[in-house]
């Protein structure tokens, strides 16, 4: 869904991020309680999964953003990068911190790993309160805390700093019509306005928790959890929550809360169907599961590889069947290139982390 809606706006592809947000809180979730470990070993772990190859990309990133033209290492506002400058954001995890940087050019995908650290620092907290409450009123008390911190950062983020959410201006389906503008009382000097505010932990940790606290109650009965997931009112009140955050989505005001109500609509809707059509398409979920494997180094650089495809295809200079078989080729062997190297540097880290 991600790599879809880069490659084709106008649909509701950019909620693929909210459902990755809800089901990497629930299986680290999962996780932590199968496999207990000192919370010092499980940063060390979690930092050698997503760092080292997401530090390796970005070098790559400021490679070839050195050797593209002056008008390829614009932002789509049209401020002019460097490669050194994006390099260092992107190394210290600060690219979210500025709007013309989130969605810079070359590696405009990596905003999200900075997200995800912020929230895996979060983990270890709000995974210990879950599993610590013995009662369903602790468990509410402790979900009402984490929604509202989504809830007030984003109404902050939506009022205050002019913000509007990562992926709500794709819109849901193009026929829905169109959604609204975010609001213009800042200059456009100030640099924490638009996306920005929503790529910091705050703004999603709700969704995270949702996971988190899905994971701590699977642990516990998962017999029960199974039958509630693909009990038939789960999938009607699963695909209301989505359809009514997606609505939502299109209203300024919504947006306080609409990501979030996507993320607990669309993710136990996605399970459903997938565990009703597992029996008669068992194929398909194992390739699914096969891509898994892959989808980290997927993300990290197909954003990188498109660019680099593209600019070659374009220093060809030839007519445009040409351009576009050259640029699908180069994008095709480039992905499986680079997810190759990544995979096999992050195959040596983990043998020494392990």
């Amino acid at each position: 869904m991600i790599v879809g809606i880069h490659a084709r706006r106008g649909w509701f592809g950019w909620q693929g991020v909210h459902v990755f947000l809800v089901l990497s809180g629930f299986v680290l979730a999962l996780s932590a309680v199968r496999t207990p470990h000192s919370w010092r070993l499980w940063a060390t772990r979690r930092a050698a999964r997503i760092l080292p190859t997401y530090w390796l990309t970005a070098i790559g990133g400021a490679i070839v953003a050195a050797l593209l033209p002056p008008a390829m290492m614009q932002s789509r506002l049209g401020v002019p990068h460097t490669a050194p400058d994006l390099l260092l954001r992107d190394l210290f995890l600060v690219r979210n911190l500025n709007y013309t940087t989130m969605f810079g050019p070359v590696n405009a995908s990596l905003w999200y790993v900075a997200l995800l650290v912020g929230l895996y620092a979060c983990f270890p907290i709000v995974f210990a309160a879950y599993r610590r409450a013995a009662t369903w009123r602790a468990l509410a008390g402790i979900t009402i805390v984490v929604v509202t911190i989504e809830c007030v950062s984003r109404a902050v983020a939506v009022f205050w700093l002019d913000g509007i959410p990562v992926g709500a201006g794709h819109g849901f389906l193009r026929a829905f019509g169109s959604v609204a503008q975010p609001l213009d009382r800042l200059a456009p000097a100030a640099a924490f306005q638009l996306w920005a505010p929503f790529g910091v932990f705050p703004t999603r940790l709700g969704e995270f928790a949702a996971g988190v606290l899905a994971g701590v109650l699977w642990s516990r009965d998962p017999a029960r959890g199974a039958r509630v997931l693909l009990h038939p009112v789960t999938l009607v009140l699963s695909a209301a929550v989505w359809l009514g955050g997606s609505t939502l989505s299109r209203y300024r005001g919504g947006w306080v809360v609409s990501d979030l109500a996507i993320a607990v609509g669309l993710t136990p809707l996605l399970l459903h169907l997938l565990a009703r059509i597992q029996p008669v398409a068992s194929p398909v979920i194992q390739g699914l599961a096969w891509l898994g494997g892959w989808s980290y180094y997927v993300f990290l650089t197909h954003v990188l590889v498109a660019t680099t495809a593209g600019a070659a295809a374009v220093a060809v200079g030839a007519g445009p069947p040409v351009t576009i078989a050259i640029a699908i080729g180069v994008a095709v062997a480039g992905l499986v290139l680079s997810c190759r190297a990544l995979r096999s540097v992050d195959a040596l880290v983990q043998q020494r982390v392990h």
